[in-house]
């Protein structure tokens, strides 16, 4: 029985091959040259920026979105590269990549899994002309957060196993760019 299906198959793929290649040659290929054509465009609705400038000089901005108990805070300084000293380049980038790496007398891992308990995310970078801290959390526990966010910013440690792990992981990467002829 399995014979005669996978004769009969064999035999309408033959029968079939000729007609289907007449079919592929008759029809134009037009559709592939020709875009389909654009929706209709819809307005594009941005939140309201609200800006207050506190009393120690710092431009507060708040957008609000409340599709999700989630609260996300940026804090960016004047800093980065542009401020790195002559002999010292990449001093901003460390810095901000070592905030988060120990403070207020708590390590790295402990650091991380405060963090994680309050169901928040922390991070830092530096740009070119400027630095950032970056939390986001639960409504419920943002307060937490933003200690924690004051203490990385306020009272970190840099603690030299840290610094040691980064100057090692630092050489690693720029080893691996210079195999990249586009580096």
């Amino acid at each position: 029985m399995k014979a005669r299906v996978g004769a009969w198959f064999a035999v309408a793929l033959i029968a079939l091959t000729p007609a289907a290649r007449g079919f592929e040659q008759q029809q134009p290929e037009a559709w592939r040259k020709t875009p389909p054509p654009a929706g209709p465009s819809r307005p594009l609705k941005l939140p309201a920026v609200h800006e207050t400038r506190l009393d120690n000089g710092l431009i507060l901005l708040v957008v609000e979105d409340h599709r999700a108990p989630i609260i996300t805070i940026d804090i960016a300084v004047p800093a980065g590269e542009v401020s790195d000293p002559a002999d010292k380049p990449g001093l901003a980038e460390a810095t901000a990549d070592l905030l988060t790496e120990g403070a207020a007398g708590l390590t790295s891992q402990q650091l991380a899994r405060k963090v994680e308990a309050l169901g928040g995310r922390l991070s830092s970078s530096a740009g070119a002309d400027f630095a950032e801290i970056s939390i986001s959390a639960l409504a419920q526990t943002v307060d937490q957060m933003i200690g924690v966010a004051a203490d990385v910013l306020l009272k970190p440690d840099f603690p030299d196993d840290e610094i040691d792990l980064y100057k090692t992981n630092r050489i690693q990467n720029l080893t691996a760019q210079r195999q990249d002829p586009e580096f």
